[in-house]
């Protein structure tokens, strides 16, 4: 080979490596801002669930409602029967404080469940941002690896340049002289 197509073959390696890392590049950037983008509505689903008022919830608020109609059905039906069999107030007193004991009980134990939710969102958010960071760790070696690997091959194709013009100068030196 001529030194001139050394120098065009070194000069178009060049070239598809400088081309390849700047689309590389581009590639890693848009990957890196989903995992960004990821991380941030992660971060924002686990304020949601953690902080949330557990007594605000629709779950919640229609198991009150329906124990409350509940209670409501009972006392009526406690206040009809105390009027039928003669059932002193005091009776019809101590069958309410039971039925506003067993509601009061209801929204402790609603209340504990809390701390439950709250440890199932912060798992939940541990495990999806270590998965995340796991990811983003991974393009990082990448990245590292791709510099390396394209510092490698200029390196490599440039000693390979260099001694194919060395050889062709050589050649050509070697002709020269037999003339």
């Amino acid at each position: 080979m001529g030194i001139i197509s050394d120098s065009l073959g070194a000069a178009f390696g060049l070239g598809s490596s400088i081309y390849g890392g700047i689309k590389g590049a581009k590639e890693r950037k848009k990957q890196e801002k989903l995992l960004n983008e990821q991380m941030a509505k992660n971060e924002n689903l686990f304020k949601r669930e953690y902080y949330q008022d557990i007594m605000n919830r629709s779950d919640t608020a229609n198991i009150l409602k329906n124990y409350r109609d509940t209670l409501k059905r009972r006392n009526k039906t406690q206040r009809n029967m105390a009027a039928v069999t003669g059932a002193t107030p005091e009776a019809v007193a101590a069958q309410k404080k039971i039925n506003a004991d067993a509601y009061g009980d209801v929204i402790s134990n609603i209340s504990s469940q809390s701390s439950r939710l709250k440890d199932n969102a912060l798992n939940r958010y541990t495990d999806t941002n270590n998965y995340l960071l796991g990811q983003k760790s991974n393009m990082y070696a990448q990245r590292a690896q791709n510099f390396s690997n394209l510092a490698a091959n200029g390196v490599g194709l440039l000693t390979s340049s260099l001694q194919n013009i060395g050889n062709s100068m050589d050649k050509s030196i070697g002709n020269f002289f037999k003339r």
